[in-house]
């Protein structure tokens, strides 16, 4: 009969483990872990003694893997879809006008090389040579065309917000929340003054062909 040492024993012991437990880890993972694991020890029977002895450790640190790796997949699932939501927030919008109902503007959404999410107008269906009699600083008197109204937006969890919005019309700055409406196709924007939107008023946009 053929004569097998103690080293080989012990890894064919870990390589059968390794493919009928974990799939995963590999022989020098092993030995990393366990760095004890080396030759020294007198006969098989006393590598297999360890070998049995380490077993529920390795079998715990499959489970943890596994567990590792589930979570790595809804993470990456969970940023996919958020990501797939927040662009369809981006592109051309047809702003209404709240008292009559025409159409206003079309504000042109999209992601700054900064990481943050901005709007600007890119038409006027009115007036196209309007200026911001109303805003202040440098903005004031401003061609609107060409404004960038909605500023500094972050995305969290498929919607904007953090960022601010200006209203031409009245020259204030409002914060700023955005989100899509999955059933209508539409945009919910809404300008508020304080941080959780309870004071403000909310627009439907359109989205632009």
């Amino acid at each position: 009969a053929t004569k097998i040492g103690a080293n080989t024993l012990l890894h064919r012991l870990l390589a059968d483990f390794d493919a009928q437990v974990t799939g995963s880890l590999k022989m020098r993972e092993y030995t990393e872990i366990f760095p004890y694991i080396k030759p020294g020890l007198t006969s098989g029977i006393e590598y297999y003694k360890l070998f049995l002895s380490l077993l529920p450790v390795l079998i715990l640190l499959s489970s943890c893997m596994k567990k590792s790796l589930v979570t790595l997949l809804v993470l990456i699932a969970v940023s996919i879809s958020s990501s797939a939501q927040v662009a369809q927030l981006l592109g051309k919008w047809k702003t209404i006008d709240d008292a009559d109902g025409s159409e206003k503007s079309i504000v042109y959404i999209f992601k700054a090389t900064n990481g943050k999410y901005y709007g600007k107008i890119e038409h006027l269906f009115k007036n196209p040579d309007k200026l911001c009699t109303e805003c202040e600083g440098e903005l004031k008197n401003k061609p609107v065309l060409g404004m960038m109204v909605i500023n500094g937006m972050t995305e969290k969890g498929g919607t904007l917000s953090g960022g601010t919005i200006l209203d031409p019309n009245n020259g204030k700055v409002y914060k700023c929340n955005i989100s899509l409406d999955t059933k209508t196709g539409k945009l919910n924007v809404r300008g508020s003054l304080d941080k959780r939107g309870l004071i403000g008023r909310s627009q439907i946009w359109e989205k632009a062909k």
